[in-house]
């Protein structure tokens, strides 16, 4: 199936460019793979070291939380799974379905090295377009305290297909929710 770039103009103004200007020949559905056809890579593009072919976590992260930003908004569940790193940069584990308002991340998997989750539909109980933090009775929980408790990111895309990650401080875990939140840029559905 002949299809344009997944990023949309995103990703440039050539909207045939992650494939090489072959998408006839070229399958690449999240644009992190333009080394695939030559081998022959000298630049850094779509989250991957062109020279080395390594994966960076945050675009193994990107492309975990496009597979799974649409359904969990329609599930009204949250979907999650860990990013791991890899001889080949990072991976992501299969998404995993939660409940409404939550799921397990196993931070015990080998080369574990933060995880991915997206909050589904709006629940008046939780801000679903940030990093949960607090629970309903002000104690420090969820979102934050995993990532602070291992020292290692969480990643979120939000109902509105926002996708973020969160730094922990590196006073972990006692910065209780103080670590850094950047922008990702949005899923495309």
């Amino acid at each position: 199936m002949l299809t344009q770039d997944p990023l949309g103009l995103a990703g440039g103004v050539n909207l045939y460019a992650y494939a090489r200007n072959n998408p006839i020949g070229f399958s690449d559905p999240f644009g992190l793979d333009p080394c695939k056809l030559s081998g022959n890579c000298t630049q850094t593009q779509d989250g991957r070291d062109l020279a080395s072919g390594h994966i960076r976590r945050d675009d193994a992260a990107r492309a975990a939380m496009q597979q799974v930003a649409t359904k969990s908004v329609a599930e009204g569940r949250e979907y999650q799974g860990e990013i791991v790193s890899t001889p080949e940069g990072y991976s992501s584990t299969e998404p995993r379905p939660g409940t409404q308002t939550g799921g397990t991340v196993n931070t015990g998997i080998p080369n574990y090295d933060g995880y991915y989750h997206s909050h589904g539909a709006n629940d008046p109980g939780y801000d679903n377009e940030n990093f949960s933090s607090r629970d309903a009775n002000g104690n420090f929980c969820c979102d934050k305290k995993i990532a602070d408790g291992t020292g290692k990111p969480a990643y979120l895309v939000t109902p509105s297909q926002k996708m973020r990650r969160y730094d922990p401080d590196p006073n972990y875990p006692a910065s209780q929710g103080n670590g850094v939140v950047t922008e990702l840029g949005n899923a495309h559905p």
